[in-house]
């Protein structure tokens, strides 16, 4: 069995504040002269406290019922060709085989949508 969370990290994501260069190993094979000349900056996602806390109880029922838990970030374009290819339109989204859930997600429907599809 397989759940999927399609959540966008567009809106989260914080440019400037807590910026720092990124480890020589991290820099994608470029190997510049002298470490300084290359100034890359990572940004830093922050997902809001409801999509946090999602992420959280689903990482726990997917570990009590054996499933496999994925997490796709539409602000990916693999991730974004993936979701509009499900059908998925509103952020956050659950699918868990044919059940896709929307907006007010509880625990309850969650693990009802996994008890159908055992």
């Amino acid at each position: 069995m397989r759940i999927e969370l399609y959540l966008n990290s567009d809106k989260g994501t914080v440019k400037g504040e807590g910026a720092q260069n990124l480890p020589w190993s991290m820099r994608a094979g470029w190997t510049p002269a002298k470490d300084s000349s290359l100034n890359v900056k990572m940004a830093f996602v922050n997902f809001t406290d409801k999509e946090n806390e999602l992420r959280v109880w689903l990482e726990r029922i997917s570990t009590e019922h054996n499933a496999e838990y994925f997490l796709y970030d539409i602000a990916r374009t693999r991730h974004a060709l993936r979701a509009f290819f499900k059908g998925v339109r509103k952020m956050p989204t659950v699918i868990i085989g044919k059940h896709k859930l929307t907006d007010d997600i509880t625990e309850e429907q969650v693990i009802e949508a996994i008890k159908v599809q055992s």
